[in-house]
């Protein structure tokens, strides 16, 4: 699948040295369900498209989900204030946007 793919190139390019691939892979998990979120999770990263109102609700579901997860959201063009905000957890809220190809 894609995200073994992406692990696997990691690996590959000398990111990371197999058993850290190996380590960090096990480690991932995702949903589609953002209310299937794990309460004891650490770090939620979203990709949705960009619009406000979408991750404002979305993000709050996941927050309320995992209570203590630092909340990441890969935005390119809106306000990580006003995103931690809608989604009611501006303390735990990043930014995270990733250069291209995202995976390196």
């Amino acid at each position: 699948d894609r995200i073994a793919r992406a692990f696997a190139l990691a690996g590959e390019v000398g990111i990371a040295a197999g058993p850290e691939v190996a380590v960090a892979a096990d480690r991932l998990s995702w949903v589609a369900d953002p209310a299937a979120v794990a309460p004891d999770t650490d770090l939620v990263v979203e990709s949705v498209v960009e619009d406000l109102a979408v991750k404002g609700k979305l993000l709050a579901v996941v927050g309320n989900a995992a209570p203590a997860a630092t909340i990441a959201s890969n935005t390119s063009s809106l306000s990580i204030r006003a995103i931690g905000e809608a989604c009611g957890f501006p303390e735990r809220t990043i930014g995270t946007h990733y250069g291209n190809p995202a995976l390196l």
